[in-house]
């Protein structure tokens, strides 16, 4: 499979990329998918990067037939909007960037394209294969316990491959006091519910 990573330059777009050649797929500009992992990095980018940005490659995943992986944040849900830590991204660190990486989950949602929405925790740059990895669909996710970016970018890769993870949002942390089993990557996806509107909020 060919697959394009928008925001290869950063430090997950990168551990993506070398999950990607490491599982065999090629990485280029014309692609059957897309994993988007890029983020605004300065205060006022994040209506740009986070929410247009988005709806502009889910727009092209579509015209593609491309499937298209999104790494959001924890925090990007309604339930969290009053949650500290998202009060202190949306005024101190970046603009609005919680409530505009929602309203890019929405775009993508509603382009047509399939999709899987990614929401990890908070990141490190900690070894990949260290811990546990939990999914949840509660919307409660918060930054803690936090998640390596190389696991994140390992599920990246497995969700752009895997049915179950179509057209699914979900959380994503981990679990630091468990190693994890030799088949979790096999069922990280197998609980997870399709998105509806009933249990997808709309801001």
């Amino acid at each position: 499979m060919a697959i394009a990573v928008v925001g290869a330059g950063g430090p997950t777009g990168r551990l993506c990329v070398e999950r990607l050649l490491e599982a065999g797929h090629s990485v280029r500009a014309i692609a059957t998918g897309i994993i988007y992992v890029a983020a605004a990095s300065t205060y006022l980018s994040a209506k740009a990067v986070d929410n247009e940005g988005v709806k502009s490659v889910a727009n092209i995943a579509k015209k593609l037939g491309a499937h298209m992986v999104l790494v959001s944040t924890a925090l990007a849900t309604p339930k969290n909007r009053w949650n500290p830590a998202t009060i202190l991204l949306n005024t101190v660190i970046r603009y609005n960037c919680v409530n505009e990486k929602y309203a890019g989950e929405n775009a993508l949602r509603q382009s047509g394209t399939t999709y899987t929405v990614i929401r990890p925790s908070g990141l490190t740059n900690g070894p990949r294969g260290k811990a546990e990895l939990l999914t949840d669909q509660s919307d409660y996710g918060g930054l803690f316990p936090m998640i390596a970016r190389a696991d994140v970018a390992t599920v990246c890769v497995a969700a752009m491959c895997n049915p179950k993870a179509y057209k699914v949002t979900f959380e994503l942390r981990s679990n630091n006091k468990k190693a994890p089993g030799p088949s979790d990557m096999d069922i990280l996806f197998d609980n997870l519910r399709p998105d509806t509107l009933s249990n997808i909020g709309i801001l």
